[in-house]
C-alpha cells in the first residue's frame, strides 16, 4: 500500500481545495493511504470530506509563528514516513511545508501546479529549490507549467504530466427544476438576468472590473442582478466600491457556498475576467451546466472544451463585455435544457471526466 501525504488544503475555497476534495472522495483505499498536512483550519465546507482522509495532521503556519512552525515540521517528518508527498500549490511558498523531503531518500516529491501567474518574492526564491528536489512535475495547464517550472519546463529535464481537472459532470448537468429551486431560494424572478462570479475576493480575480462591467450592463438592462460567490481579503473593498457606484441593491454577496452545482444552474452568464489563471475548476463546472462564460484571454484557452465560453481582451471596452453577455444569453439560454448529451460527449472527448482523472493519478502514484 502506497503512503501518500497531500499538502495544499487551506482555509479558503478554490481550485486546489476542490481538486483535493475530489481526490479524497474517489481514491482507492485498498491501494493507497492518504494523509493531509494542514497549516490552517480547512473551510467548514470540507468538514465531512476531510474525514475521507486516513489522517489529518496540523502544523503551525510559518507566517503566524515561525519558531513553532519549524519545530512542528521537523518533528512531523521525523515521526511520519511516506512513499510520496503530493504538493498542490499556486505558488512555491508551500514548499516550506515539505522541504525536509530533501533529506528523505525514499520519499518521492510531486510538485503539482494549479496556477498560471502572479507575483511573489518568496515564489521566485523557493521555486528553483523546490523544482530541483521534485521527482515529478504535474500541472493543470500549459500556463501553470510555465509559471511554476520555468526553465525546467523549457529545458524538458523532467517531463511535465498534465493532470486534467476532472469534473463530476452528472452532478452539474443543467436542470430547469434545480434552476427554479435555486432562484426561488434566492428570491430571484425568472425574468431577471443573473450575471455570476464564483471566485475568491483577491486581486487575481479582478472583482473591480467585474463591477465595472456590470455597471455598464445595468445601463442597458435594469432587470439584471450580479451574484458574487466567495470570500477574501478584498471583499469589503468591493462592497464599498459597489456602494460608491450606487449598484449595491443590484448585487448579492453570497459568501462561500457548498451548493455551486446548483448556483451555476441559476446564472445566465459567468464572468471570469481574471488577471491570470491556471485552469479554473469553476470554468469547467459552468460548462458542465451549459452556462455561458465570458472570460479574459489571460485564462488558459485549454479551458474551452464546449462552445459556451468566449474570451475577451482585458483592454476591451466595457461595451464589448456587455455585448458579449447579451449575445451569449441570446444564443444559449434557450438551448441549455437540450444540451446534456452534447456536454457529456465533450467532457468525455476532452478527458475532463473526474473518474478518468482519478484513474490517471492512481496509475502515476503506483509507477512513482
Amino acid at each position: 500500500m502506497k503512503r501518500i501525504l497531500v499538502i495544499g488544503m487551506t482555509g479558503g475555497i478554490g481550485g486546489v481545495e476542490t481538486f483535493i476534495s475530489n481526490l479524497l472522495m474517489k481514491y482507492d483505499k485498498n491501494k493507497f493511504k492518504i494523509d493531509l498536512l494542514l497549516y490552517q483550519d480547512a473551510n467548514k465546507k470540507y468538514k465531512e470530506i476531510l474525514k475521507k482522509a486516513d489522517n489529518v495532521y496540523y502544523v503551525h503556519s510559518i507566517k503566524k509563528n515561525p519558531l513553532k512552525y519549524l519545530i512542528d515540521i521537523v518533528k512531523f517528518y521525523r515521526k511520519h514516513e511516506y512513499d510520496i508527498i503530493h504538493l498542490n500549490e499556486c505558488t512555491s511558498k508551500l514548499f516550506v511545508y515539505c522541504w525536509p523531503v530533501t533529506f528523505l531518500k525514499h520519499t518521492k516529491l510531486i510538485v503539482h501546479s494549479h496556477n498560471g501567474g502572479g507575483s511573489s518574492f518568496f515564489h521566485s526564491i523557493l521555486k528553483n529549490w523546490q523544482n530541483h528536489e521534485a521527482d515529478q512535475f504535474w500541472s493543470c495547464s500549459a500556463k501553470a507549467s510555465k509559471w511554476m517550472f520555468g526553465k525546467y519546463n523549457s529545458q524538458g529535464t523532467k517531463k511535465i504530466k498534465l493532470i486534467k481537472n476532472g469534473v463530476d459532470v452528472e452532478r452539474y448537468l443543467y436542470s430547469n427544476l434545480i434552476r427554479n429551486k435555486c432562484r426561488n431560494n434566492l428570491n430571484i424572478e425568472d425574468s431577471t438576468v443573473v450575471i455570476g462570479s464564483i471566485a475568491r475576493f483577491e486581486n487575481q480575480k479582478n472583482h473591480t472590473f467585474i463591477l465595472d462591467i456590470f455597471n455598464d450592463y445595468l445601463r442597458r438592462n435594469d432587470n439584471s442582478l450580479l451574484v458574487l460567490v466567495g470570500d477574501g481579503s478584498l471583499k469589503k473593498y468591493i462592497m464599498n466600491k459597489a456602494s460608491d457606484l450606487g449598484i449595491s441593491k443590484k448585487i448579492l454577496f453570497l459568501g462561500n457556498r457548498d451548493d455551486i452545482y446548483e448556483l451555476v444552474q441559476s446564472f445566465d452568464v459567468l464572468l471570469m475576467p481574471s488577471l491570470y489563471e491556471g485552469l479554473p475548476f469553476v470554468g469547467l463546472e459552468a460548462q458542465a451546466a451549459s452556462l455561458p462564460i465570458i472570460a479574459s484571454n489571460t485564462v488558459d484557452e485549454s479551458l474551452k472544451i464546449t462552445r459556451y465560453i468566449r474570451f475577451l481582451d482585458l483592454n476591451s471596452e466595457l461595451s464589448e463585455w456587455s455585448d458579449a453577455i447579451d449575445n451569449s444569453i441570446k444564443i444559449f439560454s434557450s438551448k441549455r435544457s437540450k444540451s446534456t448529451d452534447y456536454v457529456r460527449e465533450k467532457f468525455l472527448e476532452s478527458h475532463y471526466d473526474l473518474n478518468e482523472t482519478i484513474n490517471r493519478i492512481e496509475k502515476l502514484y503506483c509507477k512513482l
